[in-house]
């Protein structure tokens, strides 16, 4: 059940895998239109809870590798390197 406020899913069925492929394809330009609404439209494909834990951990997976894990993580509590502003103490 959708949250109140939110617009629920919608499945969709087609005719034949082409069709649908094609549109899977094309649904990332929407993030470029300049229609703010068309903006957030998201369409995914309708995936089993094995595929959608798949997929999760591909994606988990692929943002370590792009992340450049040479790299220690950021700790937000570490001191600055910036003098503190005058006439603060």
């Amino acid at each position: 059940m959708p949250q109140e406020g939110s617009i629920p899913r919608l499945l969709v069925s087609f005719a034949n895998s082409n069709t649908r492929d094609d549109i899977l394809v094309c649904a990332k330009s929407l993030r470029h239109s300049r229609d703010p609404a068309v903006k957030t439209v998201y369409i995914n494909p309708d995936l089993s809870r094995e595929e959608a834990r798949f997929a999760y951990e591909r994606r988990i997976e692929s943002r370590q590798q792009t992340s450049g894990d040479d790299h220690p993580p950021l700790d937000p509590s570490a001191s600055s390197f910036l003098p503190a502003p005058s006439g603060t103490n």
